[in-house]
């Protein structure tokens, strides 16, 4: 080896490490607390609910391993943060007048508004801003971002135009769907599915017992999505990364309706977070195999902003459905089925449009090269 190479190498390994350890754990902390407000309305539901006078119907009115590290801190904050949520509930009821779930909620905002205020000092727009990294370490990532652009622009002619009116990325927004879908379905429910364990088993829970009971599927979770994500790298393999754990966690769903056991029930639930957020990592370095610049943030904000919708759908379809037939089980049929199908999708579509395909005007997918 050259000792060009050899120096490349150490200032390639050197700024990568100052990147991750300044970013990821800040961006983790930001997606933390921002999906602590989602968890944190499961776990209040019935308290809410109860309050406020609302149906079910009403209450139901982010390459693959450095998005794993980010986007792990969803599974975690469900973890971690159910119980803590459960905890303020109970201990701030009736403080300074406040119901419980008021408390939580004013206490969990705080740390939001002064992450918020950090954001606008600690973040920088772009590499060549990064004046935390040495002068190389930053010309270094400038040259190979740029590099990495210039090589999907030779492969792919995607401006942002194609990019919005695009169907693959319009069927990829639709796969995303389903993936929001049965992550917003199991935040949102599946502190109300455990909170029938009384009315199913006998058992009854208070709601701390009922925050570290919801914590164990995000926890298992929060490893798998890890060790999946590192899987997909290694194997240069993201389609069926996405699919396989979409499939078998929108089977395991409608499984958990049918066991009558609460130990039994937990089994399926949390191989349907596993896959829920397994699918994550992998379902992100799809569209930024061939889109960039411009294209990547149109394509990519179209992708989140049709997909997120599944946050708004799955928990008033699924609040619905359970109003509608005075049952959990209709409501959950349907979130397995979306994510059987958003699997499917994935796999029809497979990866990156085939840019041999350019001249000709088209966007098939890719030879099967990733198996």
């Amino acid at each position: 080896m050259s000792v060009a190479s050899t120096g490349e190498r150490s200032l390639e390994a050197r700024t990568l490490r100052k990147v991750i350890i300044r970013i990821v754990p800040f961006l983790m902390m930001l997606y933390f607390v921002n999906y602590l407000d989602r968890t944190n309305l499961g776990i209040a539901k019935t308290d809410i609910s109860a309050h406020l006078q609302l149906s079910s119907t009403m209450f139901g009115a982010y390459r693959a391993r450095m998005i794993a590290l980010f986007m792990m801190a969803s599974p975690i904050a469900t973890a971690i943060g159910t119980p803590i949520s459960a905890w303020l509930i109970a201990a701030g009821d009736g403080f300074l007048g406040l119901a419980g779930w008021q408390f939580m909620m004013i206490s969990v905002g705080i740390p939001a508004i002064v992450l918020g205020m950090i954001c606008w000092f600690y973040l920088t727009d772009r590499p060549s801003d990064a004046r935390w990294l040495a002068s190389d370490e930053r010309q270094w990532l400038v040259d190979v971002l740029a590099e990495e652009e210039r090589h999907i622009c030779a492969h792919f002619d995607f401006p942002l135009r194609r990019a919005l009116v695009s169907p693959r990325i319009w069927a990829l927004s639709l796969a995303y769907f389903g993936i929001a879908y049965g992550l917003y379905a199991l935040a949102f429910f599946l502190p109300s599915i455990i909170t029938g364990f009384n009315k199913t088993f006998g058992i009854r829970l208070d709601i701390i017992q009922i925050g570290l009971i919801t914590a164990i599927p995000y926890a298992f979770a929060a490893v798998a999505m890890y060790v999946w994500s590192r899987h997909a790298d290694r194997t240069r393999e993201h389609v069926w990364h996405v699919a396989i754990p979409m499939l078998v966690g929108g089977l395991a769903i409608p499984v958990a309706l049918y066991l009558h056991s609460p130990v039994l029930v937990m089994i399926p639930v949390t191989v349907a977070a596993i896959g829920v957020f397994s699918a994550f990592p992998s379902f992100w370095s799809l569209p930024s195999r061939f889109l960039t610049g411009a294209a990547a943030a149109g394509g990519i904000a179209l992708i989140n902003s049709i997909g997120n919708l599944g946050g708004f759908a799955a928990p008033y379809a699924t609040g619905a459905l359970d109003q509608l037939t005075g049952s959990d089980k209709a409501g959950m049929w349907a979130v397995g089925v979306v994510m059987v199908m958003s699997a499917a999708l994935v796999v029809v579509l497979r990866a990156s449009p085939d840019p041999d395909r350019r001249a000709r005007g088209t966007l098939g997918p890719n030879p099967p090269v990733n198996r």
